[in-house]
Parts: structure tokens; sequence; C-alpha cells
């Protein structure tokens, strides 16, 4: 079993210029960035050799490193000797699913460059087929289940701002995301097409951050001291691992 990790440490929110490292770990190693590299160039070039001249890496450094990951991952490497048409090395469907997942995280992470992140702690709760209950300050939100996920792992949610919808008290019927939590507008901040809305929520002093369009503020009438649900899908809930049990 391994899982996908983004590790900033327990304050990155706070920092301007935090570091956010992305990798798939099982047990003690850490698929990165530079192994996937590596990966690629032996698709490109047929052999661990060639791909390590190519990249400028020591053959023997590689050579193990590769050992290394496939002792926590399985078998990545498929190599063939001799032959009509000479020996060579490929990637196995393991490795190119690796490949994969990474690139998937890389461009997720990315995606969420530039855009308000709501971050809320919490322990994991109950564990359905796809989906997961985690408890947090806010109340039980579900969240969409991720392989590396147990009863009372603790995680930190993270909310972006552009996947919040708000919606009238009144209404009658919410929307059809899972998570809704109450609360009242505490400021609105304005852009050329958009605006910034902060949410107050009365369990535990929480705030969330929800990115509108000009026409959907003023269809809400949305100023400071509004009430409001705040509504979000489980599968634009992303979890993280801030703690692994044993």
């Amino acid at each position: 079993m391994f899982r996908y990790i983004e590790d900033a440490g327990e304050d990155w929110m706070m920092k301007e210029e935090a570091r956010v490292m992305v990798y798939i770990q099982s047990g003690e190693k850490k698929f990165r960035q530079k192994d996937a590299e590596l990966l690629r160039a032996i698709e490109k070039h047929g052999s661990i050799n060639k791909a390590t001249e190519k990249l400028g890496r020591s053959y023997s450094h590689q050579q193990k490193r590769i050992d290394e990951l496939e002792m926590a991952f399985g078998k990545l490497i498929e190599r063939q000797r001799g032959g009509r048409h000479g020996g060579g090395s490929k990637l196995t469907k393991r490795a190119r699913g690796l490949i994969k997942t990474l690139e998937n995280k890389l461009a997720d992470l990315s995606a969420t460059a530039g855009t308000e992140i709501t971050q809320i702690k919490g322990k994991v709760k109950s564990i359905d087929s796809d989906l997961v209950d985690v408890e947090t300050a806010i109340g039980s939100l579900k969240v969409t289940r991720e392989g590396w996920m147990q009863e009372d792992q603790e995680t930190r949610i993270l909310i972006r701002a552009d996947t919040i919808t708000l919606q009238e008290l009144g209404e009658k019927t919410l929307s059809s995301a899972r998570n809704h939590v109450e609360g009242a507008v505490e400021r609105v901040k304005h852009y050329e097409d958009k605006a910034e809305v902060t949410v107050y929520l009365q369990k535990n002093n929480e705030t969330l951050k929800a990115t509108l369009t000009r026409d959907s503020v003023n269809k809400l009438d949305i100023k400071p001291g509004k009430k409001l649900y705040a509504t979000f899908k489980a599968t634009a809930t992303k979890a993280i691992p801030i703690k692994q049990i044993d």
C-alpha cells in the first residue's frame, strides 16, 4: 500500500515562501519527481545506462535507487537481455501508474496556485466504500476516500475558495453538495469580476473563504452580517494526512 503526500510542515499555510513537496510514499521510501524523471528517461532511451547518461547522473547510484524503489513499490523495470534486437529496459504497468499518479497530483497542486484555501484539522471517524467522515472543528465533513486513510487518522482538510457555494438559509433545498455549514458573512472583498467572501462560522470561531462571481454576490445580496449556508462537495474537499498511524 502506498500513499500520496503533500508535505510542507504544520504551519505551511502561514509561510509566504512555503515549499510544498509532492511524493508517493510506501513505508520509508518516497517516489519523487526525480524518480519519475529517471523512469521517463528509461522509457524514452530504452536502457538505464542511456537514461542516466542523458540525465547526467551516476549509473551506479541510479541503479541502487531503482533497486530501493522496487523493494518498496514492486517491479518497475523489465530488463531484456540479448536476443535478435539486443537487450534493453522498459517500464512496467506499475511504474507508469506511479508516474501518472504523481503527474496528476502535481497538476492538482498547480491548479490551486493563487487560490485561497481554508485549512481545518480533523480526525477520520468512519470509512465507507467511497466516502469518509472526518470530524473537524466545524462539524463532520465528508471527503473522498484515499488509500492512506484509517480510523482515528489525524488529517488536514483543505477547501478551495472556488469550490464553495453560498446559499440562502431560507432555501428549501440545499445543493447536492455533501457538506453544509451555517455561518454569517464577515467581510466581502470586491474585484473586477468576482468577490472574495469570508464566512464566519460560530463553531470554534472558524472562517471559510469563498470566491463568487459578481452576479452571484448581487443575486444573494451578499453583505456583512448576512446569514447563509456554505456548501462544498466531498470530491472537492481534499484531505492530507498529518500523522501516520503505525
